[in-house]
């Protein structure tokens, strides 16, 4: 709707309607009703004036005019380029196409029609004017595409409308230029040089702006780049601090264990230096017992005291994860110092074994059933209240172990031989005997030493040491 309304504007007050051409009546009425805006009326007029003469030039070319200024931007450039098709040799339907062209920002399409104009009559001052304009609005836009900036839609050509093909008078004959005209045609020849030059400056501040950005993907690029690897940097130096960490801790667990395991092996070696100690002094006593007897008077013999024995101390217990046990260690159940089981000296009329030592002999027995049969629940009930498993272990974690192990597919045999069974303190009994441990791919034999205290009435496991 605006650039209806400028270009109304323009034709209105650029373009008076001048003194017909030829002597027509029905088109010097035509005529006065453009002038009076009186359009329909002269469309009208104009098309029932082409159908008895179709071929006339003018009234086609009044056609075009009034259709343009009825806003009817199609049908006048259509009807004008009929024309140029038909009379290539006149120069206003070429110039009011340009104007049409110009408008709707078709300025190439302008510029085209203009030259044609000029070329068909050289000294044609509507065609040099408006072509003038249409060069600097050219080298305004393609500076303003140089510089990517939009042209504004509202800053359209402004260029005259010619109303009357005043050539057809010319016949055909060419017109000497003026010297007016050859002074436009030199300024026109200035404003194109003006218009080139412009349209250098922009070509140069179109690749100057093109280098520009260029460079700036480039350095784009390179800062990605920098980035990426300053990325893989920090995580690179983010996973070796984790292995680092890692290693440590490792390193902390195992020197953890070594220093539990050379304080469980020196403990256990106090034990045995003390175990035999007493044995040795209790083997001393029974020879001094005997010296005296052999020289005291005949008289009845009586058994000697059995030897004193020394409980092994319970081994602290430590809340602390073992590691996962092997095959001979699941035969072993703990692997600790050899234990040597020594038979105390013969004496004469030993006594027979007391019930106690049955009752304990029997639950050794038991056990070691329970655990061939995998009877975990009678297994682990064998074992008493204040048991503490070997190597720093809770109770917890020894009985987890020891239900996996033998939750494990596979028949097993467990046989005890030359069981023995003695006196502990605190009313505790002392079963050493040999252990044979059989499996599908596995067989082992150890010397197996059990602490044993009577708990509700049975006989309970409340330390476990096993030797080679």
């Amino acid at each position: 709707m605006m650039r209806f309304l400028r270009l109304t504007l323009l034709m209105t007050l650029l373009l008076a309607i001048p003194t017909p051409v030829r002597a027509d009546a029905a088109m010097d009425a035509i005529y006065r009703q453009v002038d009076r805006q009186q359009l329909d009326d002269a469309l009208g007029a104009v098309n029932a004036l082409l159908k008895s003469r179709p071929s006339d030039v003018e009234a086609r070319f009044l056609k075009g005019v009034i259709l343009t200024r009825q806003g009817n931007f199609t049908g006048a450039i259509k009807q004008f380029h009929d024309l140029t098709v038909e009379r290539p040799d006149l120069p206003e339907p070429y110039n009011n196409l340009a104007v049409l062209y110009a408008n709707q920002g078709m300025f190439d399409l302008a510029r085209e029609s203009l030259l044609k104009a000029i070329k068909t009559h050289p000294s044609y001052a509507t065609a040099h004017q408006n072509l003038r304009d249409i060069y600097g609005k050219l080298a305004a836009q393609a500076y303003s595409r140089a510089l990517k900036m939009e042209t504004p839609q509202s800053d359209s050509a402004k260029l005259a409308l010619v109303t009357k093909p005043n050539t057809l008078r010319e016949q055909g004959e060419r017109a000497q230029p003026s010297p007016e005209m050859l002074a436009q045609k030199e300024e026109m020849r200035r404003i194109q040089e003006e218009a080139q030059k412009l349209q250098d400056e922009a070509n140069a501040a179109k690749e100057a702006l093109t280098a520009a950005q260029t460079r700036m993907r480039e350095e784009s690029r390179k800062r990605a780049e920098a980035e990426s690897r300053m990325e893989d940097l920090l995580t690179r130096a983010t996973q070796a601090e984790t292995e680092l960490a890692k290693q440590q801790k490792q390193l902390a667990k195992e020197t953890l264990k070594q220093q539990q395991a050379a304080q469980l092996r020196k403990q256990l070696e106090q034990e045995r230096q003390a175990r035999l100690e007493a044995e040795a002094q209790a083997r001393a006593e029974q020879i001094k017992r005997a010296q005296l007897a052999a020289a005291a008077p005949a008289r009845p013999l009586q058994p000697p005291p059995p030897p004193p024995q020394v409980e092994e101390p319970a081994a602290p217990e430590k809340h602390t994860v073992a590691p996962p046990m092997t095959r001979r260690e699941e035969a072993q159940e703990t692997q600790a110092a050899p234990v040597r089981v020594m038979a105390a000296a013969p004496t004469q009329d030993a006594p027979a074994h007391p019930p106690q030592d049955d009752e304990a002999s029997a639950a050794v027995h038991n056990w070691a059933k329970a655990w061939a049969r995998k009877d975990v629940e009678t297994y682990l009930n064998s074992y008493g209240e204040n048991f503490r498993p070997s190597r720093g272990r809770s109770r917890a974690t020894w009985e987890k172990t020891r239900r996996n192990r033998l939750s494990k597919p596979g028949k097993i045999s467990v046989e005890v031989s030359d069981l023995e069974i003695s006196d502990a303190p605190n009313g505790r009994k002392r079963a050493t005997f040999v252990q044979t441990y059989r499996s599908y791919n596995y067989r082992d034999q150890v010397k197996k030493l059990l602490l044993l205290e009577k708990q509700d009435e049975q006989w309970k496991i409340v330390r476990e040491l096993s030797g080679g």
